[in-house]
């Protein structure tokens, strides 16, 4: 495929009504199982499940097993190990092969406590999310990188590969919007309506997350202190209980503290889904940005470049109308009005269909963000439901006897 073809491209054009339904997400233990589509022309399913384990060294397991009904994949069964510079090298490579996509984020870098549980944890967490959302996306599912990044034994290839193409790569219409970006300033305006209205929702919508994010830690932060309170608690009676003299409270005290030991066990984090989901979209937002900044200096680039043309017009025609001909330079300007004139086509072309694109997406991320935030508001529910049940039976099972004490 030419460039010309790839910028005319539109990645959502070739989906059928319903294609762009969620495929339906299993999660078993600590393994991720994933149901990718698998011909969205003819509205086939395909069930890949994909475990991705967590080593005490940097790499990640991804397993991927049984994608036999797909055209997409080439084995049956294989067992990839990635790092997380490997992740990041996808996203970036998802993003910039496809303008106007919001690809879903991966977790940010840190130099700081890389290589503790609870970071390498959170981080796999993370990029499991990262690869249910890259292979339940209509169209990231089947992108090529995406799918040599799950079944590959070596990802380095790939990369290499990538890595020449962008070098070699001649004509790329982002790379000379740039350019003609590099020479003006820009403005804020988007020439359209609904773009600017969905930027300013944008920008209140990464105020609510960042604000909802700060209170889901500090509420998490802050259970995590009581139940280490409650521990504290309970061994201090207990270490009481060692001095008490009388028996019967001597043994009251200890039970009593064991209660309050246990229900440390109890103060499980049920926020964690709600934080991770939370953090998610809230650098999904550069992801939106991303996109949006891609559209705009699209259009003031293209805005900036039929200024230059019209000028280009207008000297022409003074040049066929003046008195001294100079055909050698009516010439020249002729064939860079007509080289200047298909630029155009094209670049119209792409405003078109990144325009077209964000909306699709913007939809589509609305959905994802409608689904992902129910099941995590109910998975909370649940889970205090659950662990409220735990604390009564534990309080019932402390039977303060005057007898037995």
């Amino acid at each position: 495929m030419n460039s010309v073809d790839e910028l005319q491209f539109n990645p959502f054009a070739e989906l059928k009504d319903g294609a762009n339904d969620i495929s339906p997400i299993e999660t078993c233990n600590d393994n991720l199982r994933l149901f990718v589509n698998d011909n969205p022309l003819e509205g086939r399913r395909m069930e890949t499940p994909v475990e991705m384990s967590l080593e005490k060294t940097t790499f990640f397991d991804i397993k991927v097993s049984d994608p036999t009904n797909s055209e997409y994949y080439a084995i049956k069964e294989s067992t990839v190990k990635r790092r997380y510079n490997e992740f990041f090298f996808l996203h970036n490579l998802l993003m910039s092969k496809y303008h106007g996509v919001f690809v879903p984020p991966i977790p940010e870098k840190s130099a700081i406590g890389r290589f503790q549980e609870d970071f390498l944890e959170a981080r796999r967490l993370g990029l499991e999310r990262c690869l249910k959302n890259f292979t339940r996306h209509p169209v990231l599912f089947r992108d090529p990188s995406l799918i040599a990044f799950l079944s590959m034994d070596s990802f380095e290839g790939v990369m290499k590969e990538a890595k020449k193409e962008d070098r070699t790569n001649k004509f790329d219409l982002i790379k000379t919007v740039n350019n003609i970006l590099s020479t003006m300033s820009l403005s804020r305006h988007v020439g359209d309506n609904w773009f600017e209205e969905k930027r300013m929702q944008i920008e209140r919508l990464e105020s609510q997350f960042k604000g909802l994010l700060k209170a889901l830690e500090a509420i998490s932060k802050q259970r995590k202190e009581v139940g280490s309170s409650m521990a504290s608690f309970g061994e201090a009676i207990i270490s009481l209980s060692n001095v008490e003299i009388h028996r019967g409270l001597s043994d009251l005290m200890v039970a009593f503290g064991k209660t309050h030991q246990n229900l440390k066990e109890f103060q499980e984090d049920q926020t964690e889904t709600l934080i991770c989901v939370t953090s998610e979209f809230y650098r999904y937002i550069s992801s939106i940005n991303h996109a949006f900044n891609n559209r705009l200096k699209i259009f003031h680039s293209l805005t900036h470049f039929k200024d230059s043309l019209r000028k280009k017009k207008e000297n022409l025609f003074k040049l066929r109308g003046g008195n001294k001909s100079k055909p050698e330079k009516i010439q020249q300007l002729e064939q860079q009005v007509e080289q200047d004139e298909k630029v155009e086509i094209e670049m119209e072309k792409e405003l078109e269909t990144i325009d077209q694109t964000i909306k699709q997406e913007m939809d589509y991320f609305d959905d994802v963000k409608i689904r992902d935030f129910r099941k995590a508001i109910n998975e909370y529910f649940q889970k205090t439901l659950i662990v409220q049940r735990k604390v009564v039976n534990l309080w019932k099972s402390l039977k303060i006897n005057d007898e037995k004490y």
